[in-house]
């Protein structure tokens, strides 16, 4: 009797000790979107191509304070060699909106698109708020970004799954001071590509891709919060859940 309450006693001790998973805190109201156009501009327009997009944003965007409209060449990657368009973080109320701008879409027909060969892309990204992670709370373009597409296996649960992995380890980037801010995006519409979520990374400059992690090893603070046993489940629970689609390195066109 004695053995069989020392093993119970044992089974609550662990029980209490095991890391509870973290709630995503979902907001009530709907979380921000961006709106993104990829632009494969004509061999020789692109110095005319990025004057235009620029006069547009000019004239017709970057009005209402939080909202910006700015160009982002991709120079490596998946999509190198193309550009995109991105507006926001906004709502789709903010859209409604500025449809009724008067000259707004013929200065982008009239103006920018002689100068493209072919939109390679669109659609609106849904910003997953609860699983983003801002080192100063800025939501201004930075200078540099890396964009990873990832593709969640189908499976009920998964996605849920990967959210929940994803939160873990955003505990982990508060608690360290993780070097980089980062976005998680949801796509509002399927390309074809089945892309489940993109994960883009902040970069103030090309010199942190060498510099941020220097004094940094994520995998001893994942160790920190939830032990090596843990981390090495995360690790596999999303190659099993997830399938990297390809990812680019974009630069702010000034």
């Amino acid at each position: 009797m004695k053995k069989i309450i020392y093993i119970i006693t044992l089974a609550i001790v662990f029980a209490s000790c095991k890391k509870e998973q973290p709630k995503i805190d979902w907001p009530d109201d709907p979380m921000p979107i961006y709106e993104v156009i990829f632009l494969k501009p004509k061999n020789d327009a692109i110095e005319a191509f990025e004057k235009a997009v620029k006069e547009h944003n000019s004239k017709y965007h970057n009005k209402t304070e939080g909202v910006s409209a700015y160009l982002r060449s991709i120079v490596s990657g998946k999509k190198a060699g193309q550009y995109i368009w991105v507006e926001g973080p906004m709502s789709f109320e903010y859209v409604d909106n500025k449809q009724e701008i008067e000259g707004h879409m013929e200065s982008w027909n009239n103006n920018i698109m002689p100068h493209v060969e072919e939109m390679t892309d669109s659609n609106y990204l849904r910003v997953l708020t609860p699983l983003s992670y801002s080192k100063d709370g800025s939501t201004s373009p930075s200078k540099i970004t890396r964009v990873t597409q990832y593709k969640i296996k189908k499976g009920w649960g998964n996605n849920q799954k990967v959210w929940d992995i994803n939160n873990k380890l955003l505990q982990v980037d508060k608690a360290s001071n993780y070097p980089l801010s980062y976005t998680l995006l949801r796509p509002l519409t399927n390309n074809g590509e089945d892309i489940g979520y993109i994960f883009v990374s902040n970069h103030d400059d090309w010199a942190s891709f060498d510099n941020a992690f220097k004094d940094y090893n994520y995998n001893q603070e994942i160790d920190k919060v939830y032990g090596k046993e843990e981390r090495i489940r995360i690790w596999k629970t999303l190659r099993e859940l997830q399938d990297n689609e390809g990812s680019w390195v974009s630069q702010l066109v000034d």
